[in-house]
């Protein structure tokens, strides 16, 4: 099966997803397809933070976050397991793990 790409995009601060986007990853993890899409937020301080959003057949979405860059924060990698996802414009889930080191 292929994997969907719903696009890499860097948003600028206040800058939101596409909402063909969004709506691309949700459709695709609500008809069992994977996708795959990334984004690359600036902090308040203009601090980038890569985030990949990553959806399976099973219909649930790795998102993973890398802080590594942020000045002002935590710095590392994270992972969350998240179901129901929605686009409302911007990408939303009914529910999200706690976020855990990932290496």
């Amino acid at each position: 099966m292929t994997m969907t790409d719903c696009g890499t995009f860097n948003l600028s601060q206040g800058e939101e997803l596409p909402e063909s986007a969004t709506r691309c990853l949700v459709e695709a993890v609500k008809t069992g397809y994977p996708a795959h899409l990334k984004a690359t937020r600036l902090t308040t301080e203009g601090d980038p933070t890569p985030v990949t959003y990553a959806g399976g057949v099973d219909g649930r979405v790795e998102v993973v976050t890398d802080s590594r860059q942020d000045g002002f924060g935590t710095p590392g990698i994270t992972r969350q397991i998240c179901t129901g996802p929605v686009a409302l414009p911007e990408l939303d889930f009914d529910q999200c793990s706690e976020p855990t080191p990932f290496e």
